[in-house]
């Protein structure tokens, strides 16, 4: 098998496997956006306390929440991707 041939059977991915994929890259996400939601929150801390800045502080606070809703959903997704791939793989399936 020369090494076009290998890369070629290497390269073929079954929707599940671009699934297992697809979860990787969103638990990145999810990982990224908490260290985000971390900052938002020193941010917001700052403003609130050391600065005394109620109308930045304000924004930061919304920003943070809106964060934290799209942290929540990026989990669900995630939980729900993962629980479909193990039932599929459970039941001897490639496709999702």
């Amino acid at each position: 098998m020369n090494s076009s041939e290998k890369t070629e059977i290497e390269s073929v991915k079954t929707s599940l496997d671009e699934g297992i994929d697809m979860i990787a890259m969103l638990k990145e996400m999810l990982h990224y956006s908490q260290n985000n939601i971390e900052k938002l929150a020193e941010m917001w801390l700052f403003m609130e306390d050391e600065v005394k800045r109620k109308d930045f502080a304000k924004d930061l606070e919304e920003l943070q929440d809106r964060q934290g809703s799209m942290h929540q959903a990026l989990e669900k997704i995630v939980n729900d991707l993962e629980l479909e791939t193990n039932r599929i793989i459970n039941e001897g399936g490639n496709s999702l």
